[in-house]
């Protein structure tokens, strides 16, 4: 069973669509359990998020209030740059995830780059009774505003969606961690939600089997035994 104990090793970028789809399933499992509550896995998680031209505030919980009319945060909400960590392991072409990251673009930087590729857009927004869902490996985006969050699909248990996502809360000290999450599918007037601690509606995802990676990815042993 893969966990974030399993070791890692460079791979050739698969050129197959379902094989890509195992090796980012894969590392989004290699990745749960981590907590910056744990010594353990503390640097595992600044590895994770990647490059950043301070320092990732991954010791204070993460909050956001409004004062004299302007927002402000403290700590770090890790949703976004967790799905973009492991879009960096399995090399996806996209040169703004290699450099230093700028607060607050992770997904609107995903979207854009999706959104630019030729022929065709990687992005699938749903469209009213398509009956079109994420399958295995997809960067999923669900919500909307302060409750917008960034999930990577690992797979479906009946109408479950199976997900691995950033920006969880350890209960006993609220710093963030990444946890394994099911929410249930709902309809509602022709459009697909996640129904899970709150109802959230699926705003778009990217295929991943549209997008460009480079040659050579990181990839958890063991990970083509991966179900998709």
């Amino acid at each position: 069973m893969i966990d974030y104990n399993t070791p890692f090793e460079t791979v050739a970028m698969p050129r197959d669509a379902d094989e890509t789809r195992k090796l980012i399933v894969a590392n989004a499992l290699s990745i749960v359990g981590i907590n910056a509550s744990k010594l353990e896995t503390y640097k595992m998680f600044e590895d994770l998020l990647g490059p950043v031209s301070s320092y990732w505030d991954l010791k204070r919980p993460f909050r956001v209030w409004k004062e004299n009319g302007k927002w402000k945060t403290e700590g770090v909400s890790t949703c976004g740059v967790v799905a973009r960590g492991i879009w960096r392991r399995v090399a996806v072409d996209m040169p703004k995830i290699y450099k230093d990251y700028n607060y607050g673009m992770a997904m609107i930087d995903e979207q854009n780059f999706c959104h630019s590729l030729k022929p065709r857009s990687a992005w699938h927004t749903p469209k009213k009774d398509d009956n079109i869902l994420p399958i295995p490996g997809d960067y999923i985006i669900i919500g909307s505003g302060l409750t917008t969050h960034n999930i990577t699909g690992i797979g479906w248990d009946g109408d479950k969606l199976v997900s691995v996502d950033g920006g969880r809360v350890d209960k006993k000290t609220g710093l963030q961690c990444i946890e394994k999450v099911e929410r249930k599918l709902e309809m509602v007037n022709g459009y697909p939600y996640l129904v899970g601690t709150m109802k959230r509606k699926i705003v778009g995802w990217a295929q991943v089997d549209l997008l460009p990676y480079r040659s050579v990815a990181v990839a958890p042993q063991g990970w083509q035994a991966v179900n998709i």
